[in-house]
């Protein structure tokens, strides 16, 4: 499972073909990865941080909507 947040530029995309490789893709709302950014103490905001927060959530949230492939959202 692959978890996305704040991608509305290329989630439609990327939804899209990772759907089509047999990929669940889910997005993650932004103040669930902030809190776990806070939950771990770390500081600041840096893309190595982020990706490791998303993924955390990504992995313990287990009803998160699915990424939407749609350009509508």
């Amino acid at each position: 499972m692959l978890g996305f947040e704040g991608s509305s530029s290329y989630r439609p995309a990327a939804a899209r073909a990772l759907g089509a490789a047999g990929l669940a893709v889910r997005e993650v709302p932004p103040q669930l990865s902030r809190r776990e950014r806070i939950r771990t103490r770390r500081a600041g905001k840096s893309d190595p941080g982020d990706a490791l927060a998303i993924a955390r959530v990504t992995a313990r949230e287990r009803s998160l909507p699915p990424a939407s492939a749609s350009t509508d959202r």
